[in-house]
């Protein structure tokens, strides 16, 4: 496992993501079978654990050993995914009859803390933590793409700065709404018009994430045979 292979598993979980999306649309009457759902709800979190894979190998290959600061800050980023990742085995129990009774039997006091819904503040607050840290990183890589004319990196990074920034917005307001609702009942978004707003953020912010990945692999790629040519 490199970098290079990394970052194919990454775009490869974010096209299953889109397609899963798409398919819930086209062929929502799939998401009723239990197998299918137990399923998907397992790849989604391979999908973040694959995440994880490639901030690894990021710091590793690609951050300069003596660049402290942003090592630190690649591997901190993982707080990002990291929230969708507390998310998703949140709710996995829920799919998994036998497996939310032994989390019971054998974690209760875990399992309550986890499931109590005043926790909920603290996954908000962690997720915007984690964006910040998130756009940090690429406000980073973006300095550094300028300052090495690395002209394949520029644009990606750059639009990259300007999805991640709406996510966070869009993290502040969801927090906003939370603690409306908890303290007066009141939706500011109602629950069925969620997905309208919802799926064209989720898909325009995937698209950009592909655009950036694949120039990222093509980077990767680049360098790969500039060291090559440098050895003869």
């Amino acid at each position: 496992m490199n970098l290079r292979n990394a970052t194919f598993l990454v775009i490869v979980g974010i096209l299953y993501t889109v397609l899963l999306k798409l398919s819930y649309l086209v062929f929502s009457n799939l998401f009723k079978i239990v197998l299918f759902i137990q399923l998907t709800k397992v790849i989604s979190v391979l999908v973040i654990l694959a995440i994880f894979n490639f901030i690894y190998f990021f710091q590793k290959e690609y951050v300069e050993p003596n660049d402290i600061k942003f090592r630190y800050i690649t591997i901190f980023s993982a707080l990002g995914p990291f929230y969708i990742f507390l998310i998703r085995i949140k709710k996995l129990p829920e799919y998994f009859p036998e497996f939310k009774m032994y989390l019971f039997n054998r974690f209760l006091f875990l399992y309550n803390i986890f499931t109590k819904p005043s926790i909920e503040y603290l996954y908000h607050i962690f997720g915007i933590i984690g964006i910040i840290l998130v756009l940090l990183f690429f406000i980073i890589l973006y300095w550094k793409s300028k300052k090495f004319q690395e002209s394949l990196l520029i644009k990606p990074t750059y639009y990259m700065i300007i999805v991640t920034g709406f996510g966070f917005l869009i993290k502040i307001l969801s927090l906003i709404s939370t603690i409306i609702y908890n303290n007066t009942n009141i939706i500011l978004i109602p629950p069925d018009k969620i997905q309208y707003i919802a799926f064209p953020v989720f898909l325009i912010t995937a698209v950009f994430q592909l655009y950036f990945l694949w120039y990222f692999q093509l980077s990767i790629k680049e360098e790969e045979e500039i060291d090559i040519r440098d050895t003869f």
